[in-house]
């Protein structure tokens, strides 16, 4: 079951990504197709050193000198524990933290002098150095055309595209590219124009020939909170759906179940948060609410993860790190 493999990874959960709101999921998680599973075109933003508008013989010629191109553009810097892509595009940083308290697992933001951000550092957990991605927009919006992501060895891992809606700005299709300019999938959203604002209402996978491995539908609350996101397959059978509910404030996710298409539930999450919404408990069930599993958090006072702590079925602790 899709909840059992969550357990599984249950070690490798950091307190961002639980808190992580199912929007933000959308933007950064899918590869989807345009309508009928089909890719309508490729993307066709320009290459990132030719988005610089440099000449000829001025473009970098090494990726050290590209890096100082972008370092030469940056005026300032911010921290935050998160961070996402918004339906217009634009590179955004969440739950800010002041220099001197950074925890380890954070990013870090260096900004242009249109408050955009350039380059992002990403630290993580397991890792003493971040990766690193630089964003490229359209002239002087804040709307991101281009992304390059590096890994933590300063090698170019991938390329994302983005692509907007002429007249309502919303982002339409996004593309993962490899070093070589290979497409390895594309991602075509959909959205609800009668809603104000608009809300995403599907997005559809394919793969690099343009056929749909997977769709997505999500539907919302009164509260305007997505809580439900079904699932269907390459076939367009649903696979089933995740029902989420919320806490107070309507920003973590306190508890997410799965159902089968035959509306049977399956398997549940439920997690808490402590007042700086860092994720404590994450507990895993069966369909009838028997415990199968929990992680424990414990944080220092600037949000650094300290202990990790695993229990069974019935309680007995199994596993513990210190970090």
């Amino acid at each position: 079951m899709e909840d059992n493999q969550e357990l599984a990874r249950l070690k490798e959960m950091a307190a961002s990504e639980a808190k992580t709101d199912i929007g933000q999921k959308m933007m950064n998680l899918k590869a989807m197709a345009a309508s009928g599973g089909k890719v309508k075109k490729p993307l066709t933003t320009p290459a990132s050193v030719v988005a610089l508008k440099e000449d000829e013989e001025e473009k970098p010629r090494t990726i050290e000198e590209f890096l100082e191109k972008i370092e030469s553009t940056i005026v300032n810097t911010r921290h935050f524990i998160t961070g996402k892509i918004d339906h217009y595009g634009r590179v955004l940083g969440l739950r800010e933290v002041p220099p001197g308290r950074v925890p380890h697992v954070h990013q870090t933001h260096y900004l242009d002098s249109f408050d955009r951000p350039r380059k992002l550092e990403i630290f993580e957990k397991e890792f003493s150095k971040p990766i690193t991605r630089l964003y490229f927009y359209e002239g002087d919006t804040q709307k991101v055309s281009e992304s390059v992501w590096f890994n933590r060895y300063g090698k170019i891992d991938n390329i994302h595209r983005y692509q907007y809606d002429p007249e309502t700005g919303l982002m339409t299709d996004r593309a993962e590219y490899n070093k070589e300019g290979e497409i390895f999938y594309q991602i075509h959203s959909e959205y609800d124009y009668s809603n104000d604002p608009p809300r995403l209402i599907e997005d559809r996978w394919a793969d690099k020939l343009g056929r749909q491995v997977q769709r997505l539908v999500y539907k919302y609350d009164e509260t305007g909170e997505v809580n439900i996101e079904e699932r269907y397959d390459e076939n367009n059978r649903m696979v089933g759906y995740h029902f989420i509910t919320y806490d107070e404030k309507l920003e973590n996710p306190v508890k997410k179940e799965w159902f089968g298409p035959d509306n049977v539930r399956r398997s549940f999450m439920t997690y808490e948060f402590d007042s700086s919404d860092n994720v404590t408990k994450a507990s895993l069930f069966d369909g009838e609410g028997k415990k199968e599993g929990e992680q424990v958090f414990i944080y220092d006072d600037i949000g650094n993860l300290k202990e990790e702590k695993w229990f069974d079925k019935n309680g007995k602790q199994f596993k513990h790190l210190k970090y």
